[in-house]
């Protein structure tokens, strides 16, 4: 696995590319896009330090297509669940017309009924 600057700079990127491809409807690059930030995920879940501290550094980048995937994989890894819930909140009602927003919502949703998010 990279170091810790190259995981931060590769979530940004997939994060955004992934957005871009969906709203530009292709699925299969987005589909690419998502298994590379879930293999991210993965190394997140095998190293709670890394993953803490990528999480809390990504939900805090300016980009709500980095902060939506770090909110909800923070709360999926129990990680500063109360902020990761604010940044979905916070998504859900600035880009209420968007689709980042209605993903937002739903996230919340899914983690709110089920107590859990799974990816």
């Amino acid at each position: 696995m990279q170091n810790k600057n190259q995981i931060f700079e590769e979530y940004i990127k997939h994060a955004k590319d992934h957005r871009s491809f969906i709203q530009n409807g292709d699925h299969r690059n987005a589909n690419k896009s998502y298994k590379k930030l879930l293999r991210i995920y993965m190394h997140f879940v095998e190293d709670r330090s890394l993953a803490e501290e990528n999480l809390l550094r990504l939900m805090r980048y300016s980009d709500p297509d980095v902060q939506i995937w770090a909110a909800a994989h923070s709360i999926s890894l129990m990680i500063d669940i109360e902020n990761a819930e604010k940044i979905l909140e916070n998504i859900s009602r600035d880009y209420s017309k968007d689709l980042i927003g209605f993903s937002a919502k739903l996230t919340l949703h899914e983690w709110k009924t089920k107590g859990k998010l799974s990816f």
